[in-house]
């Protein structure tokens, strides 16, 4: 199972930006090439326009009168428009070239978030709904392969890492920036809706914009790909794919239920707009930067196990103290612990999975790994609104529940794959 790929490694890498770590902050940012540095600059601007549109797009649906379970309704278009596209994207990706993809990917994204402002119309944004979904599917499918083949194999953990921390910094600063919508309102005697529709209208173009850095990245290993159209994958490469998908389906299913519509859940249950929620965000945002930095070392220290379970086990318990909050104070407490604990493991299970997979499939993995969570969640968000409606505070407890059985499965599965294979 483990075997010795340093031979294939042998390829041209543009120019690092440091020839040599001198210093603590070049030790930290040694071996990021430029081609990096252009794919964290795209990732701060969409993340930054999309974080924006994620924290306001359920606010401005209930300000124009839609319920939680037509807000789930949308939420399931997305995830499973993402989810059916997510392989054949990943398969094109493998076979073709991961920039184009990402490009196009981003472009319909930005179109379809620019129709959620443009027509008040249920039709229309169900429409919107699907390209956002297929700009996902393309993005996430891509993304990570593409992220390998311009990033020398051992920096993988330091290369997620901050391209985690780019992502989060750009969603912090959109969380501030949730009070916008509230200055319009106020101050230019804007309806609450219209401020929301100005302010997506605004981070739509901004999105649109990113895309110019992906014309400045360039894929520096040549891989050697399948030229027929197909499941892209390797025979060693399956067994470990299909139990890593069945528990990602475990974690979405779970998910789905209530973590897709927290800024709704929490503006219902302690009566607050987007200013406060942005601001709860962004500061939960802000707190994982330094963790994600960070956690490269920590892995190296105790292993992927410890590293990532640990953190997501505890996130659980915090998860469900956040119903029983008296006041939206204490929550925002509990949110931010969970937000972090929950979430800075992320570049590591990326990393990881990167590691046990080999680079002719890596797309195509990572299509089915992301379906795996993305199909189940955009299931269970329908189920969980049409649930939040009744009962506020019962989905948090479902997703609990399903979070703290992932754990255990997640806990079995990461003790066999505690190494890489192809490093």
């Amino acid at each position: 199972m483990h075997t010795n790929n340093s031979k294939r490694n042998n390829a041209n890498y543009d120019v690092p930006i440091m020839s040599k770590p001198n210093t603590k902050l070049d030790i930290l940012f040694y071996g990021l090439n430029r081609n990096v540095i252009a794919l964290i600059l795209f990732v701060l601007l969409v993340s930054f326009s999309s974080g924006f549109i994620n924290l306001i797009y359920q606010l401005y649906f209930k300000s124009i009168g839609y319920s939680a379970f037509s807000i789930g309704i949308f939420s399931t278009v997305i995830g499973v428009t993402a989810s059916i596209l997510f392989i054949p994207s990943g398969v094109l990706a493998d076979i073709f070239n991961r920039k184009i993809i990402i490009i196009i990917g981003s472009l319909i994204l930005c179109t379809g978030q620019a129709l959620i402002f443009i027509y008040m119309n249920y039709t229309v944004q169900l429409i919107a709904m699907f390209f956002i979904g297929l700009g996902n599917a393309f993005i996430s499918s891509a993304g990570g392969a593409f992220m390998t083949d311009i990033l020398d194999e051992k920096l993988y953990d330091k290369g997620f890492s901050f391209l985690s921390s780019a992502q989060v910094l750009a969603i912090t600063i959109a969380g501030i920036m949730g009070w916008f919508p509230v200055y319009l309102n106020k101050n230019f005697n804007y309806s609450e809706a219209d401020s929301y529709k100005i302010s997506g209208l605004i981070m739509s173009v901004i999105g649109f914009t990113s895309v110019l850095f992906l014309f400045l990245v360039r894929e520096t290993k040549k891989i050697n790909m399948k030229s027929k159209l197909g499941l892209n994958l390797l025979k060693e490469d399956k067994d470990f794919i299909i139990k890593f998908a069945l528990i990602n389906f475990m974690v979405g299913l779970g998910a789905g239920f209530s973590i897709p519509l927290f800024n709704y859940y929490l503006s219902v249950k302690f009566n607050v707009d987007s200013g406060p929620i942005g601001t709860l965000n962004a500061l939960a945002s802000f707190i994982m930067i330094p963790l994600y930095i960070i956690m490269p070392h920590i892995r190296e220290s105790f292993g992927y196990f410890r590293a990532i379970l640990l953190p997501q086990a505890f996130s659980i318990v915090l998860l469900m103290l956040i119903p029983l909050s008296p006041n939206f104070i204490i929550a925002s407490l509990l949110y931010v612990a969970r937000q972090a604990l929950m979430n800075i493991p992320n570049p590591l299970i990326s990393s990881f999975m990167m590691r046990n997979i080999s680079p002719k499939s890596r797309a195509t993995a990572n299509a089915i790994v992301s379906m795996s969570w993305n199909l189940p969640s955009s299931i269970s968000v329908s189920l969980g609104g049409y649930i939040m409606a009744k009962y506020l505070d019962l989905p948090i407890y479902i997703t609990s529940i399903f979070y703290i059985i992932y754990v255990i499965l997640f806990s079995y599965f990461i003790k066999r794959y505690d190494s890489n294979r192809y490093e």
